[in-house]
Formats: structure tokens, sequence, C-alpha cells
């Protein structure tokens, strides 16, 4: 670091805003988020956008405790292009085998908090949720329905605020034949593009 100190430092920093992320540009940058599930989208963005150098990187680790977000998404969704690993306390010497007992036994060996704390895997749903995200999956990997009948039926969930997107169903029967959605536009004063479902 001799001869070196205005560009090669290590820094701390709160996750509380988005801007306290931005403003970093070098080639050779690392940015580790620790306890990552808890972070904040907006939070998360922000250290996207300031990842641009070729051989910049981004190291995320915690438990996963939240079936939607960023550090979700990079083990689902977007899993191509992280490298992943997973660490389960049966397999770590460092962990208490009697709190992974007494867990087990509070919670059972099934349960979410079992597969966070004890696992390291994502839970089936999030606190609140009435039907988990695994069974959702399930359904629509799996669960085969043919259309019956003529009537056309169209289901709208509107965003309305914030990041969420608008999504639409069009459905005959208990089929779903069409699917769409979008984000709303940001301070123009107009909502967002709308397709027909085709």
């Amino acid at each position: 670091m001799k001869n070196h100190e205005e560009r090669w430092f290590a820094t701390a920093r709160t996750a509380t805003k988005p801007e306290n992320m931005q403003g970093f540009h070098e080639d050779y940058m690392l940015f580790i988020v620790d306890e990552a599930s808890g972070v904040d989208d907006r939070i998360m963005a922000a250290i996207f956008g300031t990842l641009s150098g070729e051989f910049n990187k981004l190291f995320m680790c915690g438990n996963p405790t939240k079936t939607s977000g960023f550090f979700f998404d990079s083990h689902n969704r977007d899993r191509g292009i992280y490298k992943t690993h997973q660490v389960s306390c049966l397999d770590s010497p460092r962990t208490s085998k009697e709190n992974i007992e007494m867990l087990k036994r509070k919670y059972g060996e099934g349960s979410d908090v079992y597969r966070v704390r004890v696992q390291g895997q994502f839970p089936r749903g999030e606190a609140g949720t009435f039907i988990t995200l695994e069974a959702a999956e399930h359904a629509a990997k799996e669960v085969q329905i043919k259309v019956t009948g003529t009537t056309l039926v169209i289901g709208v969930d509107v965003a309305r605020y914030g990041d969420d997107e608008t999504a639409m169903y069009a459905g005959i029967g208990k089929k779903t034949v069409g699917q769409q959605s979008h984000f709303k536009r940001k301070h123009d004063g107009h909502g967002g593009k709308c397709d027909s479902i085709s």
C-alpha cells in the first residue's frame, strides 16, 4: 500500500441509504456485503451500479432468511451470473451440535427456522405469507391443467407505488393462457407501458 494510500484502502459503510454505496470507481474493487439477505434492494442496486470496472467483484454472505431480493435472486433466478456456495451447520466443525439439536427439538427438522439457521437453505415462505413460494413454484411446474371453457378472465395486481411491478394474467377456466408484467415509469408523470396479453 505504500505510495498508493489514496487508492488502496478499505472502508466500512452502513447499509442505510443508497448514497452511502456510490462514488467508488476503480479498476479493482471488492464489495463485501454481510447479512446480505437483509440489505434493501435499493442499496444493492446502487452497489451493482458502482461495479463498472472490469475487475470489480461483489461478495455477498449471510443467512438465507428471505424468499425475495438480490441475495435470494443470486441463488435462484440470477444464479448464472454468480458463483454460489451453501454451508450447512451439520457439515461444519465450528458449530455447536447441542444448539443444532435444540433448534431441531424446538422448531422441527422440516421448519423454516431449521432450514435457514442449520441447513443454510432459503425458507419455504416468509413470515406472514399465506401460500409459500415453494408451493407456488411446485404448482407452476408440476400441476398440469387443461383449458376448459371459452370465457377469458383477466386478473390484475396493480403495483401503484414503490419498486413492485404490476402483474396481469389471463385464463380460461383454471388454465393460464397469458401473462404480462411491467414496472411503472418513474418521475415522468405517466404510468408504465402496458402491452396487451396474447
